[in-house]
């Protein structure tokens, strides 16, 4: 072919690099001459400036300068003006484009200049399923033209001061690999792209579990970036963030150039452009996360635009097409769509096919094989093939990579290897049944129950079917191993660590890659491609649908946090979980089996209400019509002033009794909100078309409704009706009057506002009113809680305790009331307790005890009252551990102990009492331990695994509990670190225990405390002790990270390394990092209470500063203040001499 071409009057000859007109002739640069031919093969094209320094600088030139030169020095010679161009037209913030007539162009240069091939020897170029990342960003082509349209919208958006760009692609369409091995390559190089230097990334795939856990992701990304100010606890500000995204703007570091987080915001010209990055891959998992509400998605999007508008990091979201739609309903994100760019990415063309199949071969010494009868070469056949298939690029790669597996001794791709495995189409399904096939008998009986966990049903809209990702301990059966196996050798499976599973990829990695393995199928080609797969779940649709609708549904009640009113309803719900646990090949997991259980059990007793729950809602109509009845006819019968007229007066507030009573009491326990709603709505629809009301019925229905709305989260609505309820209460009667009028003792305190059904007219009782006072500053106080307002909770539950306190004056030795007041004052203290303010605490738990103690001198086996008492010793236990009272916290807690214990022995069978037992035994542990009650403490210890074991056996998916057995075992294997000096194998039913519940607990200071004993044998010599746990997050808690850092820090110096010195030994980097958190945390001991956590805090903290005197000197005087525990002497023990 020719290798001229014309281009308006200019004839262009690329091999001479030269110009010629009119016998004039004009030579050009061998560059100059590329990219006038690379612009005239795609003339009329907007060529960007991004693309350009792609195709001919290698993205080697931070900045565009190279091109504009090169275009100036092409328009000069080719006679143009930039102004009013012949040739080459500039188009606005887009780039450039020929616009003169070009003919007899050589096909070769529609290639344009091949990207600068690099040798690859890391085995096949061709990646079959699975996404390419940096390290394969050798052998990615043929996407430049995408890739520079890509930078070219961020650079859009970074002039906009939004640096937020939406990825849109269809499912296949490379969108990942896009990223990962085509832009950020680019954008990460020491010279940038096209004014784009990214100097930290990372790129995050949400999966589906807590709602928080996107926020903890991102948390972790900013943390990992140096954005954060602070880092003690990522998991609690994830969880605030959650709720209130606006907190992120106090946790970002500031910067000069932050005109987000600034005063005054700088001029254009100064602010710095982001040098960060922060991709979110496969958005749709958000969208398909059942555990993310409406709410949260809302806080999510908007956590994003805050995170976008502080100018200093660029954020980028890939989504499939398909998922747009419901994308746009996230409140928020159609805004952040619009204020961003967004990006389609668009099929490869022909060109960008040619590239991906035949230059990953001439970087990897490939070649393709030629017919001699025909002339046809594989690579065009390939070509062919793909073009215009809907999936090309997953069937070409898998094609291509089982091809490399059969290639000849010459490194030669075959036509006979394409034809054996079925050709573009036929690949993928001819080699999973291939593999499939080749299994014997009982691994094909695998099929089932290892599709049912790798497979499910696209959740949001129902069709289609979608990969899961499962952790591989989820497969016990042999079969079932084996079958996974020969499909992961097959490359049609994969395997991942959980840091892969989350696409956490990141430049600077988290502390822990320690984490199980998942498996999963390896593309969702393979789930359109294979027709045994497709029959089969055309077939067991229904149960797909079934298992799908399960998982949703019990991940939303564990990441509620287990509440019985998100267990399954009766009904379909039930009937299909019921059916799905009497299923072979349906390995459901422990907790959708507890789940399961646990719905079933509430089922039964449901079944125990329904009757009664029947009649009441029957009733409830009868009510509400006489109530309707009576208002709409109230104005006749109040002139007519009949006897008849009072009569069915008293009936109605009879039953309005009834239902704020009785009622409401037979339908709390099944959960009817809705029915409850409308009876408080009924009642206050009746005083509202009556001229008078009844204040106190009123003031009741709508604090019924308030209660409602709390357990919702609406807690607007909820403070206005709780304010109503105040305001009409307010203008009741509250003066004394004896205690025995309308009341009783045997009158429940639910009761008590429906009590004195005879009473006329609306004269009150003083103790209904103050009651429902104390009760609506109770559930003010709890909004307040739950906003995190601890300051006006304490008041509120004061105002509560004054009104309760009232009550007992008025009736001094009514029981309920002394134990309303108890209770009062225990919630004031556990609240004291947790914001530090010990004097009110142990003030307030003392005042409790006492009244309960009281309460039980008259009744001394009420149940009840045990119970509440134990609760507020424990409270007083923890307040004198921190305020150096450790013979008294030894005292009560032992009292504690023995209580729960008495309760146990009298109810063997009773799991809950056994739960609060072993709560008590591990408070007795630690006060006996720091006394130096050794001795003691070696016995409760002894009693408390024997608990520990039985709450395991019963529910071991019970987090509550097995958080408990988690301390237990901590406090056992903490003994036995300081005083077994038998280098024995500890037994392995121990060491199971241990394992489940350190990997069922959420509770961090536990699972810190296991880990430090866990570093504490690794740290004895000879010790047969291996606990074997992953080490959990470092976020600092004063309770139990410095012991943990103490830990780490004798472990980096038995391997002989310092603080941020790199000796090459074995010593994993996170144990390194997480000293020097340590200092960081040092320098902030500022902000911890002057309390017993502080004090051990300071004590850690002064030896790994290996400053040995000073923390002896802290440890004398924790030792004249009573405290022996022996783990701190050894400590000093073993520290170094100062520095």
């Amino acid at each position: 072919m020719s290798e001229t071409f014309q281009l308006g009057d200019w004839e262009v000859n690329t091999s001479l690099n030269s110009l010629s007109r009119n016998n004039t002739s004009v030579h050009l640069e061998p560059k100059m001459m590329d990219v006038l031919a690379y612009l005239s093969a795609h003339a009329g094209e907007v060529i960007s400036t991004e693309q350009l320094l792609i195709e001919f600088w290698q993205g080697t030139f931070y900045g565009d300068a190279p091109v504009q030169k090169c275009i100036a020095m092409l328009r000069k010679k080719l006679g143009d003006n930039s102004r009013q161009p012949s040739y080459i037209e500039t188009v606005q913030r887009r780039g450039y484009r020929i616009i003169a007539n070009v003919v007899q162009l050589d096909e070769r240069q529609r290639w344009g200049n091949l990207q600068k091939l690099t040798q690859w020897n890391q085995g096949s170029p061709y990646l079959g399923l699975q996404t390419f990342q940096p390290q394969h960003a050798a052998i990615f082509f043929g996407r430049n033209k995408a890739i520079a349209e890509v930078v070219h919208h961020l650079n859009q958006a970074m002039d906009d001061d939004f640096s937020f760009l939406l990825l849109m692609g269809k499912s296949g369409s490379g969108k990942s690999s896009l990223l990962r091995a085509g832009v950020i390559p680019f954008i990460t190089r020491s010279e940038g792209l096209a004014g784009i230097k990214v100097q930290h990334y990372t790129v995050i795939t949400p999966t589906r579990g807590k709602a928080s856990s996107i926020f903890r992701q991102l948390l972790g990304a900013l943390n990992d970036m140096g954005m954060l100010v602070d880092t003690w606890n990522l998991d609690a500000h994830a969880y605030d963030l959650s709720q209130h995204p606006s907190h992120l703007k106090a946790l970002l570091k500031k910067s000069d150039s932050n005109s987000e987080l600034n005063d005054s915001a700088p001029s254009r010209d100064s602010v710095a452009r982001p040098n960060n990055l922060i991709v979110i891959d496969q958005f749709e998992q958000v969208l398909q996360d059942a555990n993310l509400s409406k709410d949260d998605a809302a806080s999510l999007i908007s956590f994003l635009t805050v995170l976008v508008k502080t100018q200093r990091l660029i954020l980028i979201v890939s989504l499939r097409n398909d998922f747009y739609a419901n994308s746009m309903e996230l409140e928020g994100f159609a805004r952040l769509k619009d204020e961003g760019q967004q990006y389609d990415l668009q099929p490869p063309n022909a060109t960008d096919i040619a590239r991906m199949i035949r230059l990953p071969a001439l970087s990897a010494g490939l070649s393709f094989e030629e017919n001699l009868q025909t002339g046809e070469k594989l690579d065009e056949v390939l070509l062919e093939a793909a073009i215009g298939h809907p999936d090309a690029l997953p069937l070409m790669e898998f094609t291509l990579d089982l091809l490399y597996q059969r290639r000849d001794k010459e490194n030669t791709l075959l036509f006979s290897a394409f034809a054996d495995i079925g050709g573009l189409e036929g690949a993928i399904a001819q080699q999973a049944e291939s593999t499939y096939q080749s299994m014997s008998d009982t691994a094909k009986a695998s099929w089932k129950s290892v599709m049912h966990e790798l497979v499910t049903v696209n959740d949001v809209n129902q069709t289609g079917l979608i990969a899961r990702k499962v952790p591989f301990e989820q497969f016990s059966d042999e079969n079932d191993l084996a079958f996974i196996q020969q499909f992961v050798d097959a490359r049609l499976f994969v395997t991942e660590s959980d840091i892969a599973a989350n696409e956490y990829a990141s430049n600077t990695p988290p502390f822990d890659v320690k984490s199980n393995t998942r498996v999963c199928v390896a593309h969702e080609a393979l789930l359109k491609h294979w027709d045994r797969i497709t029959d089969w779940a055309q077939k067991n649709r229904a149960a797909l649908l079934k298992r799908t609708e399960l998982n949703t549904d019990c991940s939303r009640w564990l990441n509620a946090g287990q509440p019985q009113d998100m267990l399954l309803p009766s009904g379909r719900k039930l009937d299909d979980a019921r059916w799905m646990a009497k299923q072979p090949h349906l390995h459901l997991t422990p907790q959708e089996s507890l789940f399961i259980r646990l719905s079933e059990g509430r089922h039964k007793k449901t079944q125990r209400y329904k009757t009664t729950a029947i009649a009441a809602l029957a009733i409830l109509a009868v009510a509400t019509t006489g109530l309707a009845i009576y208002s709409n006819n109230q104005t006749q019968l109040a002139v007519e002033q009949s006897h008849h007229a009072q009569v069915l007066r008293n009936k109605a507030e009879s039953l309005v009794d009834y239902m704020l009573g009785d009622l409401r009491s037979q339908l709390e326990p099944i959960g009817k909100l809705d029915v409850l709603e409308g009876v408080g709505q009924k009642t206050l629809d009746y005083y509202a078309g009556i001229e008078t009301g009844d204040g106190l019925r009123q003031a009741n229905s709508l604090k019924l409704l308030a209660e409602i709305n709390i357990n919702r989260g609406e807690f607007e609505d909820a403070s206005e009706q709780l304010s109503q309820a105040l305001n009409i209460l307010n203008k009741q009667d509250t003066a004394p009057l004896k205690a025995s009028y309308g009341l009783s003792k045997e009158t429940s305190l639910e009761g008590i506002a429906a009590a004195n059904a005879t009473s006329q007219g609306t004269a009150q009782t003083s103790e209904q009113v103050l009651f429902l006072k104390g009760n609506i500053h109770y559930w003010i106080g709890v909004i307040a809680y739950f906003k995190q307002n601890y300051t006006t909770t304490i008041e509120e539950w004061t105002k509560y305790l004054n009104y309760s306190q009232q009550l007992l004056v008025l009736d001094e030795l009514n029981p309920k009331w002394m134990l309303e007041v108890s209770s009062a004052q225990h919630n004031i203290g556990s609240l004291a307790l947790r914001i530090s303010q010990y004097q009110k605490a142990s003030q307030s738990f003392r005042d409790s005890i006492a009244l309960k103690r009281k309460m039980l001198m008259s009744q001394p086996n009420h149940s009840e009252v045990q119970t509440s008492l134990r609760g507020s010793l424990l409270g007083l236990v923890a307040v004198a551990f921190q305020t150096f009272e450790f013979r008294e916290a030894e005292q009560l807690a032992q009292e504690a102990y023995t209580l729960a214990g008495k309760l146990l022995l009298e109810n063997p069978d009773d799991y809950n009492i056994a739960y609060q037992t072993l709560s008590s035994a591990n408070l007795l542990i630690q006060a006996q331990m720091s006394i130096g009650n050794t001795s003691g403490a070696e016995k409760t210890i002894a009693d408390g695994v024997v608990l520990a074991q039985k709450l395991a056996k019963q529910e071991p998916e019970n987090e509550a509990w097995m958080t408990k057995v988690a301390t237990l075992m901590f406090f056992y294997w903490d003994y036995h670190l300081l005083f077994d000096t038998q280098e024995k194998k500890p037994a392995p039913e121990l060491l199971n225990l241990t394992y489940a519940a350190f990997n069922k607990t959420k509770n961090l200071p536990i699972k810190q405390k296991i880990y430090s004993v866990k570093l504490g044998f690794e740290n004895r010599e000879n010790s047969q002790v291996i606990l074997d746990i992953a080490k959990p997050s470092l976020d600092f808690n004063s309770e139990s990270t410095p012991r943990l850092l103490w830990e780490l820090h004798l472990k980096c110096r038995n391997h002989s390394c310092t603080l941020g010195e790199d000796t090459g030994k074995d010593v994993d980097r996170g144990e390194r990092e997480s000293l020097a958190l340590a200092h960081l945390t040092s320098a902030n001991t500022d902000k911890l209470s002057k309390d017993m956590n502080a004090s051990l805090t300071e004590f850690y903290f002064l030896l790994v500063s290996s400053k040995r005197s000073a923390a002896k000197d802290v440890l004398l005087g924790l030792q004249k203040k009573g405290y022996l525990h022996p783990q701190l002497s050894d400590a000093v023990n073993r520290a170094k001499d100062d520095i």
